[in-house]
């Protein structure tokens, strides 16, 4: 599925939309007779790379035909479009408001991955989104916010309780529940520890209230792993 290769590029780099200052090898050759299949030519396997490199010289026609492809293509595309505008530093808030449009009219885990990959650009104004999506996930969905949770918690755990701070008990215990969770088979026993003496170190009942969830949500996704 779409979202396991998301995750996956998310684990692999931390630089998503890297562009070329100079030409060179690693520059995705773009065939401009035929502007129509410029989506395929960025995402050849219909998910978005671990790393977008575009030769300077092709930039500007490049933007137009993703400018293109987002007014006239539909569903999956459109989105891809608009993500790969993102990453070329196209029009962002626009294109950051259309992509959350889409997540909240039609939105699937495929639209919440390309939303993750934008907020780990730097994008933080996000991070209230993608917590809130844990309210109505399910299956696929909850198995990639179980990751992307437990992966912040250990690499970036004080902007996760700063944004747990807003939200209600409630809705704080099930983030952290789902992080122990993982895609359902728990975390790994080293990002487990390095996830509580994360939240150790922040003194705050919120932080508290997460370790005790994230326990709990290893320790149900053991059970029902047996």
């Amino acid at each position: 599925m779409r979202f396991v290769a998301i995750c996956l590029s998310l684990l692999l780099t931390s630089n998503l939309c890297a562009e070329a200052q100079k030409q060179n090898s690693r520059a995705t050759p773009i065939d401009f007779s035929d502007p129509g299949g410029i989506i395929h030519q960025l995402a050849p396997d219909d998910g978005p790379p671990s790393e977008l490199v575009i030769d300077p010289s092709d930039k500007p026609r490049t933007i137009g035909l993703l400018r293109d492809a987002k007014r006239e293509e539909a569903g999956w595309h459109k989105q891809l479009a608009i993500y790969f505008l993102i990453c070329l530093n196209q029009d962002y808030k626009q294109n950051r408001d259309d992509l959350l449009r889409i997540w909240r009219s039609e939105g699937d885990e495929d639209t919440m991955g390309l939303i993750i990959r934008v907020y780990s650009l730097g994008h933080s104004e996000l991070l209230s989104t993608i917590l809130m999506a844990e309210r109505h996930s399910d299956g696929a969905l909850s198995e990639e916010l179980g990751d992307f949770f437990g992966n912040e918690l250990k690499t970036h755990p004080n902007e996760i309780i700063a944004g747990l701070s807003q939200l209600s008990i409630e809705d704080q215990s099930q983030i952290c529940w789902s992080a122990g969770a993982g895609d359902g088979g728990g975390m790994a026993d080293a990002t487990l520890a390095q996830v509580l003496r994360n939240l150790a170190k922040i003194d705050s009942k919120v932080a508290a209230r997460c370790a005790i969830n994230v326990r709990r949500g290893g320790r149900d996704a053991e059970v029902s792993d047996q």
